[in-house]
């Protein structure tokens, strides 16, 4: 089955063709040793030397991040759920859509809703459900994605996201970044 990949509702993303998205979660020893994770792992090698509890979120600047992977970010604000006194499972809208993500998906995504981007898009759909696991967790996940033509794996992205406190102590953003390859 062909997924869309675009936010905008297109079945593919700009000058690509449809393709199956599959993701894979790894554990912190295994993003450690893929290098395509070298820039997630040392954001969350930077998330980690903060604190030994969920870093506030004033602590995530960009001379923290540093610019070399500032392209690949991304935050979001945690809107509702569970523990906001629903049943329904928690939202998310970009504070920041780096700009690789941007040229991937053709669309610019800041003030967008991830629930919203997930039933439009099979990698947000999975992105969604890594947001939940995050929030339930409080940890951080590494997770890959690859886009799948012919059986042949096409890119990917390789993430991690992280969530950020506020002055209460709750989980008020998720953080990460994305480092995309084309094979």
């Amino acid at each position: 089955m062909k997924y869309p990949t675009s936010f905008d509702g297109r079945s593919t993303p700009v000058g690509e063709s449809a393709c199956d998205v599959e993701t894979q979660r790894l554990s912190t020893e295994q993003a450690r040793a893929t290098p395509s994770f070298a820039k997630p792992v040392l954001l969350y090698d930077k998330w980690r030397a903060l604190s030994d509890t969920i870093p506030h979120h004033n602590n995530i600047t960009p001379a923290f991040i540093g610019v070399d992977i500032l392209p690949e970010m991304y935050i979001m604000d945690v809107l509702s759920g569970p523990d906001n006194g629903t049943d329904l499972p928690w939202d998310f809208r970009w504070r920041l859509f780096g700009t690789t993500h941007r040229d991937h998906y053709g669309r610019e995504a800041t003030g967008m809703l991830l629930s919203e981007a997930a039933l439009r898009d099979a990698s947000a759909a999975g992105s969604y459900k890594v947001a939940q696991q995050v929030m339930k967790t409080l940890e951080a996940i590494f997770f890959l994605t690859e886009f799948v033509e012919n059986d042949m794996a096409v890119k990917s992205n390789s993430t991690v996201v992280m969530p950020l406190s506020d002055n209460e102590g709750n989980i008020s953003r998720l953080f990460g970044c994305s480092a995309w390859s084309k094979f």
